[in-house]
């Protein structure tokens, strides 16, 4: 079973030059989620659902979830996007994306996802990214990571039971360094 729950989350008013009312708060990221449960039995699957999830997000209306699917792969091929600690964070950068969107996904079984400890990521964390941006991409990428470095808090996301208490647990332990990098 996997629980997606997705959340558009927004460089802060000021970090660029977008105004005030562009600046969600957390309420509207709730507002903003997607849910969907199936069963992944590969990497491949899991980034066709990122894709899939992702592609709900009206910030991606220009962008097909085929063109989404290959920039995750592209960035995969790489080197996997799998950190250890049952968590990755595959993302790309993709002409005609304007701001980031960001998920969460849980699979508490896991999905091979060729990690660097080569154990199964119950935990995914996504971004599409703008193709320009990439010093705020990295503080982006950045950010995740020091919110997830807990083992804790990543069994506590895994292991909510709805996508809605997926990403208000996401949301919870990642606003203060979302916050540092610029963002909501």
């Amino acid at each position: 079973r996997l629980l997606i729950g997705s959340a558009l989350l927004r460089p802060r008013a000021g970090t660029e030059e977008r105004g005030a009312d562009e600046e969600p708060t957390l309420e509207q990221l709730r507002d903003r989620r997607h849910a969907e449960l199936l069963t992944p039995v590969a990497r491949a699957a899991a980034l066709a659902a990122v894709a899939r999830c992702a592609k709900r997000s009206p910030l991606l209306a220009d962008v097909t979830e085929e063109a989404i699917i290959q920039g995750l792969e592209e960035r995969e091929a790489l080197g996997s996007t799998g950190f250890g600690n049952a968590i990755a964070i595959p993302h790309c950068r993709l002409e005609g994306v304007r701001d980031f969107v960001v998920g969460v996904v849980t699979t508490p079984e896991g999905v091979e996802f060729d990690a660097v400890d080569d154990k199964p990521v119950q935990l995914m964390v996504f971004i599409v990214a703008p193709q320009e941006g990439s010093n705020e991409h990295i503080r982006l990428l950045s950010a995740i990571s020091q919110a997830l470095r807990s083992r804790d808090v990543i069994k506590e996301i895994v292991n909510k039971k709805t996508p809605e208490a997926v990403l208000e647990s996401f949301l919870r332990h990642a606003s203060g360094e979302l916050d540092r990098a610029g963002h909501t």
